[in-house]
């Protein structure tokens, strides 16, 4: 979790983890779209398992390529957040560097991916690293006044973690590009508060994290009632595709016979396993030690949407 002073700083700036996204190289789910709702509006924390496993393998993976390099190493929080003091980028691009080599104006940046992403990668201890990375990278050394970062990449294997080091120098073209791609796009869409897939309706997940007044009413419009119109009518067709799944599912359970494993005819499987897990009995624990329930108890709250009749 990031804290309200990190939250506020990013809202700021555009980050080094923001640039590959915005310019269409990122290989995951975030869109600039994302981004751009988490400069103009207050959004929530997105960490994902992913990341979470990412963060815990971050200090081993610095710490290893520290070893490699014979240098120490700087990752206090204060020391690594750095935003651009010249050029065009000038306190607009800032990033937050995973560690400083002491006395040397170079970082590291620690990686975890899949055996599919790291294939990505190219020959250790070149800077063969996926577009992402390097422009992540490079608007790194920009912001930092670096000369070169090392990427320590980590990847699962069997029961250990594979560790491989990558060395990215400072390329003056690239940072030129990313400078005046990120000033650009800055000034088309933050400053101009123009999403920049051009729908002026934020996402569910921004509308969501907005506070709203208790009991609070207002009117709507004729468009609202056919939006309410159209949502109702989209519910109940998910709700007879959701009957038709479940025929099909029994078709295909009725056709195993018995088994729990299915060929077909094109070489793909059909499963029906049994799987087992563990779950916590909160209702019995309530009864069984009132007293101690409440010490175990989390208070959350959601809302929900609904169209009422008259």
């Amino acid at each position: 979790m990031i804290t309200e002073w990190q939250r506020q700083l990013r809202r700021r700036h555009l980050g080094s983890s923001d640039m590959p996204i915005i310019m269409g190289l990122s290989p995951y789910s975030k869109t600039p779209s994302d981004i751009y709702w988490s400069k103009v509006a207050e959004t929530p924390d997105d960490t994902t398992e992913a990341m979470t496993t990412g963060n815990w393998l971050e200090g081993p993976l610095l710490d290893w390529a520290a070893g490699e390099l014979g240098v120490r190493i700087d990752t206090d929080p204060a020391d690594l957040f750095t935003v651009a003091h010249e050029g065009d980028g000038k306190d607009l691009l800032a990033a937050n560097h995973d560690a400083l080599i002491v006395g040397r104006r170079e970082g590291i940046e620690a990686k975890f991916r899949n055996s599919e992403g790291a294939s990505a990668f190219g020959d250790e201890y070149t800077d063969q690293v996926p577009y992402d990375i390097l422009v992540q990278v490079q608007h790194q050394m920009y912001c930092g006044n670096l000369d070169k970062v090392y990427v320590s990449l980590g990847t699962p294997s069997y029961y250990k973690v594979d560790r491989k080091l990558y060395i990215v120098p400072r390329d003056e073209e690239i940072i030129e590009q990313i400078v005046k791609f990120g000033v650009n796009w800055w000034q088309r869409h933050v400053e101009a508060q123009i999403p920049p897939n051009g729908e002026t309706v934020p996402p569910l997940y921004v509308l969501k994290a907005i506070e709203r007044k208790a009991g609070a009413q207002i009117k709507l419009s004729n468009d609202a009632k056919s939006w309410a119109d159209k949502r109702i009518a989209l519910k109940a067709q998910i709700k007879a595709l959701g009957k038709d799944v479940d025929k099909f599912s029994a078709k295909l359970i009725h056709a195993l016979s018995g088994a729990e494993i299915g060929l077909l005819p094109d070489g793909r499987k059909v499963t029906y396993h049994q799987y087992e897990s563990n779950r916590f009995n909160s209702k019995q624990f309530k009864i069984d030690h009132p007293d101690m329930a409440p010490e175990y108890t989390t208070k959350s709250s959601h809302r929900t949407l609904y169209i009422k009749k008259k």
